[in-house]
């Protein structure tokens, strides 16, 4: 699984910490995303990104294909 997230925070000019206030969603969890640093992923964690970012699922995570 690769992470977009970051990549979609700059293209949308949110900062982590923006996003965290926003979402409740601690900086350090985010970050983790961020880099991939996570074994995984509440739905509600998703689900709240998502509608803060005005976003799909696939907009912030994609299948690494191997």
């Amino acid at each position: 699984m690769k992470i977009l997230l970051g990549e979609l925070l700059v293209s949308k000019d949110i900062s982590v910490y923006k996003l965290s206030k926003v979402t409740d969603i601690s900086e350090h969890n985010l970050a983790n995303l961020i880099k991939n640093k996570t074994r995984s992923v509440r739905f509600d964690t998703i689900e709240k990104i998502c509608e803060v970012l005005d976003c799909d699922i696939t907009d912030i995570m994609q299948l690494d294909a191997k």
